[in-house]
């Protein structure tokens, strides 16, 4: 639903530049949701109408050029509302268009609705353990989630053996597992969890990774994560990731900031300077992995701490492979003294 959702309401503003959209939701008949979205936009051509609905159909062959997108929302809307047992027509003039949805419903009984709310993790009881081998995102992360979830128990363990270690010793509900880590990476970890009889085996896993590509992906869900996210993350993608899995309901706490506070600045620039040595011992002794397994720790906390120009510095350093250890030095001082 709220796919279809989306992508009508998407399609209205794309075509209604300088216009008005407006959304109509009728459930007054208890067996069917009538849905409306109206536009005043450029409106379609009554002999494409009919094709509007088809993969990759466009009305003109400049459209995409013009407005964008594949023509893919609309077929997909479709899809999903057949599925749904509905129907979609539209009604479009040069005033504009509006598309119409049925979509059978049925009222849920008094008891569906009891049973839901009792499979809810009560805010107070929710544990959350943070698998990350980075002090600064460890600490970072742990108050960030305690600001969304003032009552929750929040561990922080550094690498994936203490995880599990942890698991036997405490009760969770959702477990953050960074992917790149010292003695158990992410994805052993989670293997590890998923392959023991242990009453944890289920809980819920969502991996923190750097690179959000398809392989990475891939392997997360392979390992037996339930979701992933990127780092650094935006608050709100990640609190509605902890929701859906714990079937919790809170609203994003935007007013905390916390890459300007001293606590952080401190515990980044301690750890970033240790790493900096570290840097140029592994490129003395021509230590290629572990140049690279260093930029990728330091690119990490740069990016969470908001020092874009220092993070795509390193970003640059580890994809060629190079390192330049005064430009690293003279962008760190840069970024600590703007904050």
């Amino acid at each position: 639903f709220q796919q279809i959702m989306l992508n009508l309401i998407d399609n209205a503003i794309k075509f209604s530049p300088e216009g008005i959209v407006k959304v109509e939701l009728d459930c007054s008949n208890n067996k069917k949701l009538l849905i409306k979205v109206i536009d005043n936009g450029i409106g379609i051509n009554k002999k494409k109408i009919k094709e509007i609905f088809n993969p990759y159909s466009q009305e003109k062959t400049n459209t995409s050029r013009q407005y964008g997108g594949t023509g893919l929302g609309l077929a997909i809307c479709d899809q999903i509302i057949q599925l749904m047992a509905g129907e979609i027509n539209v009604a479009s003039n040069s005033n504009g268009s509006t598309f119409i949805v049925k979509i059978p419903i049925q009222i849920a009984s008094k008891k569906v609705i009891e049973d839901d709310l009792l499979n809810k993790v009560d805010l107070k009881s929710i544990g959350i353990l943070i698998v990350e081998d980075d002090e600064l995102n460890g600490k970072l992360f742990k108050d960030l989630i305690k600001s969304q979830y003032i009552k929750a128990n929040v561990d922080w363990v550094k690498n994936g053996v203490e995880a599990i270690e942890n698991l036997f010793k405490s009760s969770y509900d959702i477990i953050l597992m960074d992917i790149e880590m010292p003695l158990k990476n992410g994805y052993e970890t989670s293997i590890a969890i998923r392959s023991t009889s242990k009453p944890f085996q289920n809980i819920p896993i969502i991996g923190m990774t750097a690179h959000i590509v398809e392989d990475v992906v891939e392997k997360c869900y392979a390992s037996g994560m339930n979701d992933c996210i990127s780092k650094p993350f935006q608050l709100e993608a990640l609190v509605n990731k902890i929701n859906n899995l714990c079937k919790l309901e809170t609203k994003v706490n935007s007013d905390n900031e916390f890459n300007s506070n001293e606590k952080y600045i401190k515990i980044f620039s301690t750890n970033f300077l240790a790493d900096l040595k570290k840097l140029e011992k592994c490129e003395k002794n021509n230590d290629i992995e572990g140049v690279l397994s260093i930029l990728h720790k330091i690119k990490g906390s740069s990016f969470t701490m908001g020092y874009e120009s220092l993070g795509n510095a390193i970003s640059q350093m580890e994809q060629k492979k190079l390192v330049d250890l005064e430009l690293l030095e003279k962008l760190f001082h840069q970024s600590i003294n703007q904050k």
